[in-house]
């Protein structure tokens, strides 16, 4: 996942962007949200950087009790970037690679 992160200060600046999916529509028993990466970024008063966060296969994937395995549910997750777990942040409908 790319993010572009713009200090708007007047400082320098350090800033952590967090990534939680979701899917509200699971048939699964999930949390509402769960952090699936995260990273701080750096960034001169104005400046304008490219924040990288690595969301790795196994967060869109649940514990399948039937067939003792890690699964992932078919269809589409939220991708929520932000700078917490109560910033409401910038959402965006996501498609797990395929292997997940």
């Amino acid at each position: 996942m790319l993010a572009d992160v713009t200090n708007t200060g007047a400082r320098p600046g350090k800033q952590v962007l967090q990534a939680y999916l979701s899917r509200p529509e699971s048939t699964v028993e999930r949390p509402v949200a769960w952090l699936a990466g995260f990273t701080a970024v750096r960034a001169q008063a104005g400046e304008r950087v490219l924040a990288r966060i690595e969301i790795a296969p196994r967060a869109f994937q649940h514990w399948d009790t039937d067939a003792h395995a890690w699964t992932t549910e078919p269809g589409t997750f939220t991708l929520r970037l932000a700078t917490s777990a109560t910033d409401p942040g910038h959402a965006l409908t996501v498609t797990p690679p395929t292997g997940a």
